[in-house]
């Protein structure tokens, strides 16, 4: 494996830089929030592995020092599709205990084998951390500058039970989608404080003070800046069909899980992604042939490519980006309480299906996720397709497929 060659020599420590000073539209300025002892003892680190734990990265420093933690960051569109093993590769911060131990670890290990021999160790300093909250309210009022401090601390918002975190929900908007909101809002230009992110922490930093500020005005603004919840049923679908299909998942011998998901198990039928071939179709007939007798009833003409089955799969915000329309959905089993599909509608709507022995009929290029659940199993057959051209995305959820 090719590493970099240090040559023996130790690498330059780049210590941590002032962070400037920068406006967002107006005159006057808010610091993003000078660099910390706590960043400057943490280092970020690339190339992680799908398979790899805090723990295990942290053993790769034995002989540096103790580390303090590790967090890894799974968020797929932070990462990249490693093109010999197609794994997703993601990063983790790797906080020491001293500054000294992070300056030796940066000094000495990056550019070289791993432990584990799978890659080298990639290390940068982490020179950037999100604003503080009292930060990120005063660069909203200069974004925002009809909402003051006064205007948004009248109430906060509520998180709804059972959901993950807003900033979770938010994670899988793009940069510009992210800007955009904001500007929906009615902010003006981010551009100077996104130079500034980007130039001390690139990419990942300019889309994580987007997030905090877009975070900052749902939270302290839900006057404003309400985010609702629009509770629906899908349509029903007779037992006489979902009872095979239950029976089926609960007697299924599932394979290894291999992604990093939220869910008990997970497994996909027919084609996995664009330009893949089919698989296991064969291995799990009968649940196919099981699924398609359901879909030939409840949604006849959907050209489905592959079917993803669940079990006990819950929160995970996240868009389906290799999908060519939208797709069904449906989950089943005994929970009693919880497990409703979440998408979200618009800025400031949210989508909460109710999914048990019911097929909705929904675009995945939508965040949505899948609310806690309690009281037992949750299987869910999710039908979608990811060949053929692509149908423009028109609305999230489509009540043609909800319950009367």
């Amino acid at each position: 494996m090719a590493c970099v060659d240090t040559g023996g020599q130790p690498l330059p420590s780049t210590p941590p830089s002032a962070l400037a000073t920068q406006s967002c539209s107006h005159s006057s300025s808010v610091p993003l929030g000078p660099s910390t002892a706590e960043r400057r003892r943490t280092l970020w680190m690339g190339g992680i592995r799908p398979s790899w734990d805090p723990a295990l990265v942290a053993s790769f420093f034995t002989d540096i020092g103790p580390v303090q933690d590790v967090t890894i960051k799974r968020n797929a569109r932070k990462g990249w599709t490693d093109e010999y093993t197609r794994e997703r590769v993601t990063f983790a911060l790797v906080r020491f205990d001293s500054e000294a131990a992070a300056d030796l670890a940066l000094r000495v290990l990056h550019g070289t084998p791993i432990p584990s021999g799978e890659a080298c160790f990639d290390l940068k300093p982490n020179l950037w951390a999100p604003p503080k909250p009292n930060q990120a309210h005063a660069m909203i009022a200069e974004l925002l500058p009809d909402v003051g401090r006064a205007a948004c601390s009248q109430s906060s918002m509520v998180q709804p039970a059972g959901e993950p975190s807003l900033r979770l929900q938010l994670e899988p908007l793009t940069i510009s989608q992210l800007r955009e909101r904001l500007q929906t809002f009615g902010c003006g230009s981010t551009a100077a404080v996104e130079a500034e992110a980007q130039r001390q922490g690139g990419r990942v930093a300019k889309k994580e003070l987007l997030l905090e500020l877009l975070c900052r005005c749902y939270q302290e603004c839900p006057d404003q800046f309400p985010r609702r919840r629009v509770h629906v049923a899908a349509v029903h679908v007779p037992s006489r069909l979902t009872g095979p299909l239950v029976q089926e998942l609960r007697s299924l011998v599932w394979p290894p899980k291999k992604r990093n998901l939220q869910a008990e198990q997970y497994l996909v039928l027919g084609v996995p992604q664009t330009g893949a071939a089919a698989r296991n179709v064969d291995r799990y007939q009968h649940l196919w042939d099981l699924a398609k007798d359901m879909m030939d009833h409840m949604a006849p003409d959907f050209a489905y490519t592959s079917i993803a089955a669940t079990k006990d799969f819950v929160g995970s915000p996240h868009v389906d980006m290799g999908d060519k329309t939208y797709q069904f959905a449906i989950s089943l089993g005994n929970f009693t309480e919880g497990g409703e599909l979440c998408v979200e509608t618009s800025p400031f709507e949210v989508a909460v299906v109710s999914t048990k022995d019911r097929l909705a009929k929904v675009d995945g290029r939508y965040p949505h996720w899948v609310r806690a659940f309690t009281g037992g199993v949750r299987f869910s057959l999710i039908f979608f397709c990811v060949e053929g051209p692509a149908t423009p995305r028109e609305q999230p959820v489509y009540p043609e497929y909800l319950a009367a």
